[in-house]
């Protein structure tokens, strides 16, 4: 049946049972016996888990194609909000983010099969549809997954507060941040005898007898998987299937992002250890969540020791994660030497195609601009950096594309064009400052044909990623009407607002612009917070200024002249005249 916007609910046994019920964003209600559960429905000693991971990456294969169909409509509308623990999710269609998307981007083809054998796995994986495998696994089948990976859709938000959410948003606790896309098929199978990917995908619709295998669910091309170019700007129309999102928690406040400071060398530059992104109890194996710790896991990467031992039985993220402790013990010696000694961890990582992995391994191996085999050093880290690139890092591609935007590398592939390109694909895998310096290229028409329309979207697009700079750097753009931009002072006083909230030394650019807006009121507002919790001399000389003339706020000298002398006190020369005191030496 066909559902529209709606929640998908806990299922157990019973199915999706919730739809939509039309106007108003209205959302009809779960119609299932209110004791009856995926766990008791299977018996209580069939497997649980309580707690829910903070960064959860649960597989969605089990959901029905209208389900899928939804989700990727949402997903076009903004950023999708949901109710998630081990045991349920449910997406939340009338909570909204503004002004946030999802994009596409193309990573280097994964395949692979995935083996769920007990109903911890299933509640782990996929806690929607628990119940009604379980009865797979109650006749002696194991479940197996065939996964083909060929991209991303990914947004820059990277954290997300509450007080961000509009509209009917009870129960959230998460939000997508990304989700893979290519296609899957999921069968019945011997535990133990996992089949290839191929016969996966070409397993029929019924077996013949109890001994073959049972296809379940199935949405994509193989062939077309294959066909695919991770260069492209779309997935191929076979291949585009949601396969597993990445899920992150909603806080309580939310978090600025200092993007890029005072230029590209202060920059982020460190890479984010991995997560586990499985409930209490459970280890991430094989991209699965499983109980059984038999074989090498993704280390906590707080454990330095767990990390290590993952590290050496062969994970590749946890030699990431134990890469960047290493890192972290030794940043007292200096930037080039804490890399240095986590090298090996990060040489590991990568040659096990752990995407980040890859992309420290590039900031390990950056060489010292007076070497006199830079070009040769820079061509290696450069490798590295594509790789991390092609394998899905935003943080590889901006390197990519910062090395060949760089002289002193010497590389012979330099070239803004290319640059741009892998700048463009860090910010469509999620990045806002990849977002900032492809942006850059379109202002300038650097390697590209200038746009700055477009360049002015990136920026805001970082904005919505937290990015409290570019958030800045978009409202001057409207603001000015620069690079053949349209002046939009409503426009620029939204995103100036944006950054106030983050951060509260920007309110004073919130307030020049509600200022120029005719906004007295507000702007007298702003320039008191910039004044009284930013320290910011300008906000106290204007607001003294505001008090002084009775601008948006009641007359009142004697503050004015308070608000001054803060001001002059903080060399602003102009409140010092007005007070007749002397500039502080």
């Amino acid at each position: 049946m066909m559902m529209g916007k709606y929640h998908w609910l806990k299922l157990g046994v019973l199915g999706v049972l919730a739809a939509s019920t039309g106007c108003g964003g209205a959302t009809g209600e779960a119609i299932r016996p209110e004791d009856q559960t995926a766990n008791n429905a299977l018996n209580a000693d069939d497997g649980e888990c309580s707690g829910t991971a903070a960064h959860a990456r649960p597989l969605i294969v089990d959901w029905d194609p209208d389900a899928r169909v939804d989700l990727e409509a949402s997903m076009k509308d903004g950023i999708v909000v949901v109710k998630y623990d081990c045991d349920e999710m449910t997406i939340l269609p009338g909570c909204k983010v503004t002004n946030a998307a999802y994009t596409y981007a193309g990573v280097s083809r994964k395949e692979q099969v995935v083996q769920m054998k007990s109903m911890d796995d299933l509640h782990a994986n996929v806690p929607v549809s628990s119940g009604k495998l379980g009865a797979e696994l109650k006749s002696g089948r194991a479940i197996d997954v065939a996964l083909v990976m060929v991209g991303k859709r990914s947004t820059t938000v990277a954290d997300l507060a509450e007080d961000q959410l509009e509209g009917n948003c009870d129960g959230a606790t998460h939000f997508v941040r990304s989700a893979s896309v290519g296609a899957f098929s999921m069968a019945t199978g011997s535990v133990g005898k996992a089949a290839a990917v191929a016969e996966m995908f070409g397993i029929g619709a019924a077996a013949k007898s109890e001994s073959e295998r049972k296809a379940l669910n199935k949405d994509g091309s193989l062939d077309s998987c294959r066909a695919s170019d991770p260069n492209e700007e779309n997935p191929p129309s076979e291949c585009q299937a949601p396969v597993r999102l990445r899920l992150v928690p909603i806080t309580k406040v939310v978090k600025a992002t200092i993007a890029k400071g005072e230029g590209k060398d202060a920059k982020e530059k460190d890479v984010a250890s991995e997560e586990n992104p499985c409930p209490e109890g459970y280890v991430f194996v094989d991209e699965i969540c499983t109980a059984d710790d038999d074989k090498p896991f993704l280390c906590d990467p707080k454990n330095e020791a767990q990390c290590k031992e993952q590290c050496d039985k062969g994970n590749a993220d946890s030699c990431l994660n134990y890469g960047n402790l290493v890192r972290a013990k030794n940043q007292s010696k200096g930037y080039l030497k804490a890399y240095g000694a986590a090298m090996p961890s990060f040489l590991k990582a990568c040659e096990g195609d752990s995407a980040e992995g890859c992309a420290a391994l590039s900031m390990a191996t950056d060489p010292d601009y007076e070497s006199p085999k830079v070009a040769q050093l820079a061509k290696s880290s450069f490798g590295y950096a594509v790789k991390a690139c092609d394998l899905g890092s935003a943080v590889g591609c901006e390197r990519a594309g910062d090395m060949l935007m760089d002289a002193d590398y010497k590389l012979e592939a330099a070239n803004p064009t290319t640059a741009y390109k892998y700048y463009l694909k860090g910010c469509n895998l999620g990045r806002g400052i990849s977002c900032w310096s492809a942006a850059q290229h379109l202002f300038k028409g650097q390697g590209v044909e200038k746009n700055g329309i477009a360049g002015a979207k990136l920026l805001v697009k970082a904005c919505s990623g937290g990015s409290v700079d570019e958030c800045n750097d978009a409202a001057t753009v409207f603001e000015e009407g620069k690079h053949g931009v349209p002046q939009r002072l409503d426009l620029a006083f939204k995103l100036n607002s944006i950054a106030c909230k983050m951060d509260k030394g920007y309110c004073i650019y919130a307030a020049n612009t509600a200022s120029k807006m005719g906004k007295d009121d507000v702007a007298a507002g702003l320039y008191k917070v910039a004044c009284d919790e930013s320290k910011d001399s300008e906000g106290c000389l204007k607001l003294g200024n505001a008090l002084s003339e009775g601008k948006g706020v009641s007359q009142d000298e004697a503050k004015a002249k308070e608000y001054w002398t803060r001001a002059c006190k903080d060399y602003e020369e102009e409140a010092c005249k007005k007070v007749g005191m002397k500039m502080p030496e």
